[in-house]
């Protein structure tokens, strides 16, 4: 048996949005937590890690020989420089990848005889509102693939098994748009900012106006043309703004992004 039934590698934004998420939801213990990274000694990370309980190493070992399911949680070009030790895992562990790009077949050469899923995610599980893909191999039994999925569940708001195929989409959509969403509330910002608000009061109208429009869409399960076209009054003022929106290229730009973030992805 494994001293500890969480483990991760690389003790990064994700990796600790993840589990502290978890841990907020309280379906781990922090106790139960090993992380390992190299910049412990180097950077604040540990302080965040030990906040919730968690066991704090600088050497991957201590994670590859003491726990049971491990979140693989590095950069992609860091993979060859680990490789070596990830050879080491046995039939007993589980890897969870996060990722981007990395696909189940190159996953499972890499990980020793370790079992492996392969999930996507976005930062907002850290506050149980992200949305989450799964995919596993054929090695990972039914009973530790439900331990998994019901980590997620209780740290995303959506959380759907997913053909390893539409990974890198997912990918750009949610674990990267996310951000294509934050630099709109920033844009917002400004804009108010622009008008006369204040910075503080044009950030909190903008984020909860984006807010109400998710969780309008979310709850009417209206499509969203239709929403805005509730809106858009003829010769009105938001008409006016979706002209001009329409003149910039708005939507292909959005557009544009997330497939430039999934080509990205496949090059990897």
């Amino acid at each position: 048996m494994r001293a500890f039934k969480w483990g991760v590698l690389g003790g990064g934004q994700m990796g600790f949005a993840i589990k502290s998420g978890a841990v907020k939801a309280g379906v781990i213990r922090g106790s139960d937590v090993i992380v390992s990274d190299p910049v412990f000694n180097k950077q604040s990370y540990e302080t965040k890690w030990k906040s919730f309980g968690a066991k704090c190493k600088e050497e991957n070992k201590e994670v590859i020989q003491n726990a049971k399911f491990i979140l693989l949680s590095v950069k992609p070009q860091i993979l060859p420089e680990i490789a070596d030790e990830l050879a080491k895992l046995e039939e007993d562990q589980t890897v969870i990848s996060v990722i981007a790009g990395q696909k189940l077949e190159k996953l499972e050469s890499l990980c020793g005889k370790a079992k492996v899923v392969r999930v996507m995610v976005n930062t907002a599980c850290s506050i149980g509102h992200g949305a989450a893909a799964l995919c596993a191999n054929d090695a990972v039994t039914a009973e530790d693939f439900e331990e998994i999925q019901a980590l997620f569940n209780a740290t995303n708001g959506a959380v759907d098994i997913l053909p390893e195929k539409g990974f890198d989409a997912f990918t750009a959509l949610s674990g990267s748009g996310i951000a294509y969403v934050y630099m709109m509330a920033e844009a917002m910002a400004d804009a108010g900012v622009h008008g006369g608000l204040s910075r503080d009061y044009a950030t909190k109208v903008a984020v909860q106006t984006i807010l109400g429009a998710a969780q309008m869409a979310a709850q009417t399960k209206k499509h969203p043309a239709i929403l805005k076209d509730a809106v858009t009054s003829p010769g009105g003022c938001t008409m006016a703004g979706v002209r001009t929106l329409e003149k910039l290229g708005y939507r292909s730009s959005i557009i544009e992004a997330i497939i430039a973030t999934q080509e990205r992805c496949q090059n990897f």
